[in-house]
């Protein structure tokens, strides 16, 4: 499953964590701003927009989020989902607003942090 085979709404709860990670730390760093950069690019720039548009209006709270995450039920999803939001929190090490985030879809989905369990953007491929 790629980016692009995503709901609709599997890409707004995607882009909304994306937000909420980036803002954990109140920075966005180069490293994030790549990953960012490297989603749009992977999504697509109409779809990512369409998303980030739904995800602000509708997603502005940890509630919110909480609801949102637990709309996504197919497996394939929310691997690639939690694979993604990794990769964005790892380039400066992960804080504890991230590492919350990132523990709410383990508990929520049942996603155990075995590298080889959710898949991991390769940008050379």
């Amino acid at each position: 499953m790629e980016l692009r085979d995503l709901t609709a709404s599997e890409r707004v709860t995607l882009i909304a964590l994306a937000h909420f990670c980036v803002l954990a730390d109140n920075t966005l760093s180069a490293g994030e701003e790549s990953v960012l950069g490297d989603l749009v690019e992977r999504m697509g720039a109409e779809q990512y927009q369409a998303a980030a548009s739904v995800a602000r209006a509708r997603i502005s709270d940890f509630a919110a989020l909480r609801a949102a995450v637990a709309g996504v039920t197919e497996r394939a999803a929310r691997e690639l989902i939690y694979g993604t939001l990794l990769e964005l929190a790892i380039p400066d090490s992960i804080n504890n607003n991230e590492a919350q985030l990132l523990e709410l879809l383990e508990a929520e989905w049942g996603i155990t942090t075995e590298p080889t369990n959710f898949p991991i953007h390769d940008p050379s491929e």
